[in-house]
């Protein structure tokens, strides 16, 4: 895996070639870089080249530069792929598995292979990186090339259309509608990004869905978020937070699937013990801070499956002994 994605990191300026060759193949997109006077204090990330082409079913994107600042990026970010309708309306954002914190100075380079959602691929679609703090309020870092957008994000161009037999896989794929085995109630926006986690969590660990399709029966938009693993029907209840989000990304399908795995385990604690002793079930069983503290190993496990970058599962293992779920939760 990572000679292929040096592979194709190493060629981007081969391909150049080969897009002239085929334009349908890849598109590729060289750079302009913005000088500082002296050396930066910390980052500055100048790219040389960037491109992006299809391999079916997966797109591939890859860009290659060099650190010419002093020091690697000091605050925890996340690198983005985002993609765009021609509106400018954001269709799709996949968080890349690359760390850019990891960027000594010097040069760097990366590929990142992910699979676009139907719903995303559309004609005259554009795809672009950006690099986003993974706390706080700060703006986005900003790529160092006179073509880099107002927030700082790098356009990497259109997206290279299908070829037609890809057309006809995507059409047969969808046609073949995958349901959900659990009961999903909410707004359109609401139904879909669910469907997506649970499959997100069925592709990434089929051991933790089986625990998500045997103890949550419904999955239901609400006010509040919990689990009531009493009810005849164990319904899961997800907060404003994460019901109205309105962008689906890799990330946010990486949280979102974390808490569904999280509460089926409450679910479980409770469900198991009302079948081998019956009821009541007490309360110190399935909440409190022991059950917590089971539920968050399950959750960390699943990140961990889910390729979670170390600070995030670190910030996850700071939790547990926390008293946070005496907070109502909205989330």
């Amino acid at each position: 895996m990572k000679l292929k994605a040096l592979t194709f990191a190493c060629c981007i300026a081969a391909a150049l070639a080969a897009c002239a060759a085929s334009s349908a193949d890849a598109t590729v997109t060289s750079y302009t870089p913005v000088v500082k006077d002296g050396k930066a204090g910390g980052a500055w990330l100048v790219p040389k080249k960037g491109a992006v082409k299809r391999k079916p079913p997966m797109v591939l994107a890859g860009l290659a530069g060099e650190n010419k600042g002093a020091a690697r990026i000091s605050k925890p970010c996340v690198l983005q792929v985002v993609v765009t309708g021609p509106d400018g309306k954001e269709l799709y954002v996949h968080d890349a598995t690359v760390d850019p914190c990891s960027w000594k100075p010097g040069p760097f380079k990366f590929t990142e292979k992910f699979e676009l959602p139907a719903e995303a691929d559309i004609e005259g679609a554009r795809i672009s990186f950006r690099l986003r703090y993974r706390e706080g309020t700060q703006k986005n870092l900003r790529f160092a090339a006179k073509e880099a957008a107002k927030d700082g994000s790098l356009p990497l161009g259109l997206l290279p259309p299908r070829d037609k037999g890809d057309a006809k896989e995507v059409e047969k794929k969808d046609e073949e509608k995958w349901q959900s085995p659990i009961e999903i109630i909410g707004d359109e926006l609401f139904v879909k990004k669910t469907e997506m986690s649970l499959r997100f969590i069925e592709e990434k660990s089929p051991e933790h869905y089986a625990i998500v399709t045997n103890y949550i029966s419904i999955i239901k938009s609400s006010e509040k978020s919990g689990m009531a693993a009493n009810a005849d029907r164990p319904t899961f209840l997800v907060g404003p937070r994460i019901a109205k989000a309105n962008i689906i990304s890799t990330l946010g399908l990486k949280d979102y699937g974390s808490s569904i795995v999280h509460d089926a385990y409450h679910s479980k604690l409770y469900n198991d013990y009302r079948l081998k002793f019956g009821l009541p079930v007490p309360d110190n069983v399935w909440t409190g801070r022991e059950a917590e503290n089971a539920c968050l190993d399950i959750q960390i496990d699943f990140l961990k499956k889910a390729g979670t970058h170390q600070r995030s599962l670190e910030a996850f293992a700071k939790m547990k002994n926390v008293d946070y779920f005496t907070i109502e939760r909205t989330w």
